[in-house]
């Protein structure tokens, strides 16, 4: 399944936010895209696949604290269409 994960810092944060990212490639998710900042602030996105409850945990506990992050499932429109459709006829 295919997450995408909103993520925020502290600016104070800063170098062990890079740190984190330095090693991201531990982690046992396929990153598809990201990580990536919004602007020029300090908040971005990634988003990652991975079929795992297990690895989604160790990826949200291997960032905090220091990164706020809200992670949401990405979902086929055409799926959810079709699923809308077969139950609201």
């Amino acid at each position: 399944m295919k997450y995408i994960c909103y993520w925020e810092y502290c600016p104070e944060d800063i170098s062990k936010v890079i740190e984190k990212f330095k090693k991201r490639s531990d982690l046992k998710i396929k990153t598809i895209y990201g990580p990536c900042h919004v602007g020029l602030g300090t908040s971005g996105f990634t988003i990652f696949e991975t079929d795992s409850s297990e690895y989604l945990a160790d990826y949200a506990s291997f960032y905090i604290p220091e990164l706020t992050m809200k992670i949401y499932p990405i979902n086929d429109s055409s799926q959810m269409v079709a699923s809308w459709q077969k139950y609201n006829k």
